[in-house]
């Protein structure tokens, strides 16, 4: 309990009443009773809206604190207490409109000085196994945002997460948030989008009490499927940002679990853009093609070392982590018809607006990966047989994905400004020369015989012009099909190609 002179010690002018009733709360808090203490603490927010500098005292500060963090109590003294922020935070808004409106002046710095100090004790409500709580905390939290109390980088992760949570509602009021984050804060939203899904493999393992939390919800959609509609007037650079941090975070996990996660994610994302897709399956290709020789060597090299089954269990989860990539890659290119082609000239001409137009539509379907069999083999790997078990299967996805994809250190960018110059040599049309047209037009003038014979020459003139026209193109045309032959051949040399012949150009009628 506090003495009746602490609150005046700290130069608050509160009355005698408002005096009696802080301690007579402070100490029903800490009654046994759960019933009494959240009575107790809803009288507390009471008092707290019409002395808001309570919340200062550093007294106050702890036990408010106490009421969120300490696990012995329950979900409804939790509630109780976010209930009582939320109330006050909705009161400042008022005081702040109201100011606004009328010119008076409204005292609402109050809450700046003093927010800072429950944040930390807030946030870990967002991911309360109560969805409740949860509820309440995402209020709270877009109240911060709102009115600039917090940082936003320190926010936005953590509410994004809860795109994933199983309450409608609490998934609907996170997407509002979002909405105006992208409005004010899009860096932010853009920059983050991959720590929050990150975080939201973590998130669902505490709500569904599993160590195995699948990409995906009971009707077989994707968490995050709608992440990128949230953005839809971001520029193409912001956009591919946000793709990036996504896979990025799938690079960098250290858990199997988390980058199967992540991988469903990225398999259900409601893409807007073909370029989208393309650099999903370029920036993993890269990483696929950078580490999986060096992978597999460092897994190959640990088999029969029964003291270092730990070393074996380290590179054999960076060898699943490829496994997963190759087959996500492979279904984006399923899912889409993506060719490997279609790949190689993303990466020659990424800004070609071709890429820009929307994927064609697919059906949704509940994404596997073989996991369970492949994680089994994993986790019994203890003797050298089955270790090298596991080495074959793996080495035979990744070669198998060696011979299906495309080149990329053979996928140079192409130079800008237009066609591409062709090799051949330029034939020279033959022209008509104003001697020979004034010889035509006086000949036609002294008879009529001698006019029909030019008009027949002129007329063979125009055939010879027409025929070196057409051989031109012809040999422009044979030249492009030779170039195009010589890049679809960069697995293995082909043999020399036979002389080849120029057809005949049909003469015009």
């Amino acid at each position: 309990m506090f003495p009746s002179n602490s609150i005046k010690d700290c130069g608050l002018q509160i009355g005698q009443i408002s005096t009696n009733l802080w301690n007579l709360f402070m100490s029903k808090i800490k009654d046994s009773n759960e019933s009494i203490v959240q009575g107790a603490t809803k009288g507390l927010g009471s008092l707290l809206i019409k002395n808001p500098k309570l919340y200062a005292l550093e007294s106050s500060t702890e036990t408010i604190r106490k009421l969120l963090c300490d696990p012995s109590n329950g979900e409804l003294i939790q509630k109780a207490m976010l209930e009582n922020f939320r109330d006050f935070l909705i009161h400042e808004e008022m005081n702040m409109t109201k100011q606004a409106s009328t010119g008076h002046n409204v005292d609402h710095g109050i809450a700046t000085s003093f927010m800072g100090n429950y944040i930390d004790a807030i946030a870990p409500l967002l991911q309360s196994t109560d969805s409740n709580v949860r509820f309440v905390a995402v209020e709270v939290m877009e109240l911060i945002l709102k009115q600039g109390l917090y940082i936003p980088n320190k926010i936005v992760p953590r509410v994004m997460t809860l795109l994933a949570d199983s309450n409608l509602q609490t998934r609907q009021l996170v997407f509002q948030i979002m909405t105006f984050v992208v409005d004010r804060f899009r860096d932010v939203f853009v920059a983050h989008a991959g720590e929050a899904i990150a975080q939201g493999f973590h998130f669902l393992k505490i709500v569904q009490k599993s160590e195995f939390v699948r990409g995906l919800d009971s009707d077989g959609k994707g968490f995050y499927c709608d992440l990128l509609q949230l953005c839809k007037d971001c520029s193409k650079k912001e956009r591919i940002s946000m793709i990036d941090s996504i896979v990025t975070q799938m690079i960098k996990s250290k858990f199997i679990g988390q980058i199967f996660f992540i991988c469903e994610i990225l398999s259900n994302l409601n893409f807007n853009h073909i370029y989208e897709i393309l650099n999903v399956i370029v920036k993993i290709s890269k990483f696929i093609d950078e580490h999986g020789e060096p992978y597999l060597e460092q897994l190959k090299l640990e088999i029969n070392h029964d003291d270092e089954i730990s070393n074996f269990k380290k590179f054999g989860q960076n060898v699943i982590q490829l496994v997963l990539m190759i087959r996500l890659r492979r279904m984006l290119q399923e899912y889409y018809h993506l060719t490997d082609k279609k790949c190689e000239e993303y990466l020659q001409d990424s800004i070609n607006k071709l890429y820009d137009k929307q994927p064609p539509t697919r059906e949704m379907t509940r994404i596997r990966f073989e996991y369970d069999v492949l994680l089994s083999e994993y986790n019994n790997a203890t003797t050298g047989q089955l270790q090298k078990n596991f080495y074959k299967k793996t080495k035979a996805i990744f070669r198998e994905y060696q011979t299906q994809s495309f080149d990329l250190t053979k996928a140079t960018p192409k130079k800008r400004g237009g066609r591409r110059a062709s090799t051949s040599p330029k034939s020279v049309s033959p022209k008509v020369t104003k001697k020979q047209a004034a010889s035509k037009k006086r000949r036609r003038q002294e008879s009529d015989e001698s006019s029909a014979g030019e008009e027949s020459e002129a007329e063979d003139v125009w055939k010879s012009d027409q025929s070196e026209e057409d051989q031109k193109s012809s040999s422009e045309s044979e030249s492009d099909e030779m170039d195009q032959d010589e890049e679809d051949g960069d697995e293995e040399e082909s043999p020399k190609k036979p002389k080849r012949t120029k057809k005949s150009t049909p003469t015009p009628p």
